[in-house]
């Protein structure tokens, strides 16, 4: 399977084909949502959880195949315990690269990379009475394949299925941090973008 995936970050860029150009820019984002729920056991607290997170982006082409920008990240969750609730809001800032495998008229194949600086503000509460309100930022490194489809020269409707992720994150309230490098099979993320195209 590793020699395949070799194979083809050799052959696509050979096949490639300029569909864009220097100049050209596009202006999109991702919208996710989510929702999982734990019944209780003897093992396991029950919680029902839900978020959703709004990713707006933009970037412009350095060459016809590379594409440079930034992100922006607000998201939000409520986790339902049994005797207590936790909410968090979190806003992102970060930089983010694409390059392009594979450029066709209707379906493009590329890597994204992005580096992101977090804040989150956790807040818990508990019917026994105890309030906990905990402050942290975290430093996210990812890369992932990203799969475009066009249905007009303007409009790219895109998916990313998995990716590779380092992060490092730091709780300002107890002054802990932590470092997790992981890769994530199963993450998939849906997004829509405008292209300002030169010609």
């Amino acid at each position: 399977m590793k020699s395949i995936f070799f194979i083809l970050l050799l052959v696509l860029p050979v096949l490639a084909m300029a569909q864009f150009h220097k100049g050209d820019i596009f202006i999109g984002g991702s919208f996710n949502t989510g929702y999982s729920k734990q019944l209780k056991n003897d093992r396991y607290i029950g919680y029902t959880q839900t978020s959703i997170s709004i990713y707006p982006q933009a970037a412009v082409f350095l060459t016809p195949r590379f594409a440079l920008g930034g992100t922006l990240g607000f998201g939000g969750s409520h986790a339902a315990y049994d005797n207590s609730d936790s909410y968090s809001r979190s806003y992102g800032v970060g930089a983010l690269g694409r390059y392009f495998l594979l450029a066709r008229e209707k379906f493009s194949i590329a890597l994204t990379g992005s580096v992101t600086y977090n804040r989150t503000r956790l807040k818990s509460e508990s019917d026994l009475g105890y309030n906990n309100v905990a402050k942290m930022y975290s430093l996210d490194a990812s890369i992932k394949p990203t799969f475009l489809f066009f249905p007009s020269p303007r409009w790219g409707f895109e998916a990313s299925v998995g990716s590779l992720l380092y992060t490092h994150e730091q709780n300002l309230s107890t002054n802990s941090n932590s470092d997790e490098f992981s890769a994530r099979y199963g993450t998939i993320s849906l997004g829509v973008a405008y292209y300002f195209r030169k010609s």
